[in-house]
């Protein structure tokens, strides 16, 4: 009995930090504030996953400038399935702008191996709330939130990386698609280490909907080269951080266009199987922050469900909690860009 009380004290005590924004400051979240809504839903998920919190990336934030010409893009960066002479998937790995062209080389691959780790075959455990109450006026206020790590490691390192084609954009973005020759072969004894996670927040009713994502991705082989990023992303704006072997990197986001002489786009409907990222803030951040919600959007393979039903001040209060934790494979499906925002397709299989 004592374990009973014990364990519905703690969900109500995670209860009380979703109401938070009914009161008062429920009318446009600054970063800050995502920022502790992030920090309260990853502690606890790892409470329920047992899990040691991992360094936090410090992050930065630079000065808007107007908009930059647009960019054109390799058409080669659509042409996943003409690619021939690697095993396994192929991805993209992107630089931030601005940097030196051996830097930005580096980063992008560093950034590709990453994803290959990932792609060939990752741990994802999610953490789901669906948590609703009602109002002083007898609405319902609701909130989704999901958090989703991703877990990878690979044998490889940058040698055994194989790029099948690499170019820049007019921002100095150093853009590689990358595979492995031989997946059977890589023998590294250092091996590559990815952390990555995805956090989404929606609160509100349909009539006044806000959405919110955080996420982050650090690559890291010990003693040799690592490369971290992290986006803070609200409504009103934007914090970006980048860093590569310990150095911090900075540049003016919020300026990029991109286009393309790609003909042929998918119609709509064939679309909403794509997740779209605007690529104003880098051509990375959007390329990343697509394919981290596709993979959030993956079938979950639940383990365990929670449900607690609480009543304050004569108000109902509900919390659904899904935990989930399963290994996934996933290759490129489909990228297009259509109004300056980047579309990607996973397909995904254990």
């Amino acid at each position: 009995m004592k374990q009973l009380n014990l364990f519905i004290g703690l969900m109500l005590c995670s209860l009380l930090v979703f109401p938070q924004a009914e009161r008062g400051k429920s009318a446009g979240n600054s970063e800050s504030e995502i920022e502790i809504q992030y920090d309260h839903f990853r502690q606890t998920f790892e409470q329920e996953m047992g899990k040691t919190k991992p360094d936090t990336l410090q992050k930065i934030q630079t000065k808007r400038e107007p908009p930059l010409a647009p960019s054109l893009l390799p058409g080669w960066i659509f042409n996943f399935d003409s690619i021939t002479g690697t095993e396994g998937a192929v991805v993209l790995g992107i630089s931030d702008p601005g940097l030196d062209s051996a830097t930005a080389l580096k980063q992008a691959k560093i950034r590709a191996l990453g994803l290959l780790a990932i792609f060939n075959g990752a741990v994802v455990r999610n953490l789901t709330d669906n948590y609703a109450t009602e109002t002083v006026d007898n609405d319902v206020f609701e909130k989704f939130s999901s958090f989703s790590q991703v877990i990878a490691e690979t044998k490889a390192g940058l040698k055994q990386l194989k790029v099948l084609r690499e170019g820049f954009t007019a921002y100095g973005e150093a853009i590689v698609m990358a595979g492995f020759s031989d997946t059977l072969s890589l023998t590294e004894n250092n091996p590559t280490k990815v952390t990555s996670d995805y956090f989404m927040w929606e609160e509100g009713d349909q009539d006044a909907l806000k959405v919110y994502n955080t996420y982050h991705f650090q690559v890291t082989c010990p003693g040799e080269f690592s490369t971290a990023f992290a986006c803070y992303n609200t409504k009103r704006s934007i914090l970006i951080s980048s860093v590569m072997d310990s150095v911090r990197l900075e540049f003016d986001y919020g300026r990029f266009k991109y286009f393309t002489r790609k003909t042929g786009h998918p119609d709509d409907e064939t679309l909403l199987e794509f997740t779209g990222s605007k690529m104003s803030e880098g051509l990375w951040n959007a390329y990343l922050s697509a394919v981290l919600r596709q993979i959030e959007m993956s079938e979950k393979q639940t383990s365990e469900m929670k449900r607690i039903d609480d009543q304050f001040k004569g108000k109902m209060r509900e919390l659904n909690r899904e935990i989930s934790k399963i290994r996934y494979h996933f290759n490129m499906a489909g990228i297009d860009i259509k109004d300056d925002e980047l579309f990607v397709k996973l397909s995904v299989f254990k």
